[in-house]
């Protein structure tokens, strides 16, 4: 039997996996792209169906959030790109 995850654990995980995301990027033929990704989480309980799941996501950050870190990471990859 697996152990149960606390709300507050998942929503860490998820964070940590936001934070993996935004620093991510893909080098293409010289280019680089930064991964743009929304996270968002939910904790599953039994007689939970996808349905339900799906309805209980809820978003890590707001989209107005995790827009203006997407622009901060945009200029700091022109940055380094130099």
């Amino acid at each position: 039997m697996l152990p149960s995850a606390s709300p507050m654990m998942v929503a860490m995980t998820a964070e940590i996996l936001s934070n993996l995301l935004s620093h991510s990027e893909i080098s293409w033929w010289g280019d680089r792209f930064l991964v743009e990704a929304e996270v968002t989480y939910t904790v599953a309980t039994a007689g939970n169906d996808l349905e339900s799941l799906l309805r209980e996501m809820k978003p890590l950050h707001s989209s107005g959030t995790a827009k203006a870190a997407a622009a901060g990471a945009a200029s700091e990859s022109g940055r380094r790109r130099g």
